[in-house]
């Protein structure tokens, strides 16, 4: 049992990469539906209403793709209780959209509450997975369980954000030389699916860490361990 006061950032890494490692199709699967969904919402010309229609739709679908990756990776409980499996998809896409909305608003405040309540809760998503637990449960148990460990969680959140926010740089620096502008009214296809590819590959890593998060904080993780296979 690894005990969240020692989990450390070598720790997050190593075992979110055994997890990519071990399951590398089901990474791959999620991160190409996810990059083409994603591009073929940024290549079109939308109405305001539309677009915000798209994105929480994009939110639930990522979110339902995040579910089946981490009951991939991380199994399920097998308890008896048949309406908490039916439910766990359900509740884990709802975590994932209230983490988002959450976390995007602590990233618009300030950059350090952001990563701080993305680590806290990354777990969460895991506990409603594999342990079938309910909404406030699941997210309860994650704030909980990462107390000791959220500085090497937060330092691992701002690792995954740093390539995005040099990719993003690029792309700006990119279209100010090309047209003068920050923006372009008219959507490309190129830069719809270099971003897309960007947040995809960022997202699939940001998933291993969930899974790697829940892994390394849980209270028993021999025992699951045990139980899912």
């Amino acid at each position: 049992m690894a005990e969240a006061s020692r989990v450390d950032v070598a720790a997050i890494l190593n075992e979110a990469s055994a997890l990519a490692g071990a399951h590398p199709y089901s990474f791959i699967a999620a991160a190409v539906a996810n990059i083409a969904f994603g591009t073929w919402i940024d290549s079109q010309l939308w109405s305001w209403n539309e677009t915000l229609a798209l994105y929480s739709v994009a939110a639930g679908f990522t979110g339902v793709l995040q579910y089946l990756v981490l009951r991939r990776i991380l199994g399920g409980a097998s308890d008896r209780d048949r309406m908490a499996a039916i439910r766990a998809p359900l509740i884990a896409v709802v975590i994932h959209m209230l983490a988002g909305i959450v976390v995007g608003a602590a990233f618009l405040l300030l950059l350090l509450p952001g990563l701080y309540l993305a680590g806290r809760l990354s777990p969460a998503v895991g506990v409603a997975v594999a342990e079938h637990r309910g909404l406030a449960e699941s997210i309860g148990e994650s704030w909980r369980r990462t107390r000791p460990a959220w500085r090497p969680l937060l330092l691992v959140q701002a690792l995954l954000l740093a390539p995005l926010l040099g990719f993003l740089g690029l792309v700006v620096a990119g279209l100010y030389l090309e047209w003068g502008i920050i923006t372009s009214d008219d959507p490309s296809i190129e830069a719809a699916l270099l971003g897309n590819l960007a947040t995809g590959i960022m997202a699939m890593a940001g998933w291993a860490v969930a899974g790697a998060a829940y892994r390394l904080t849980a209270p028993d993780p021999e025992r699951l361990d045990q139980v899912f296979a």
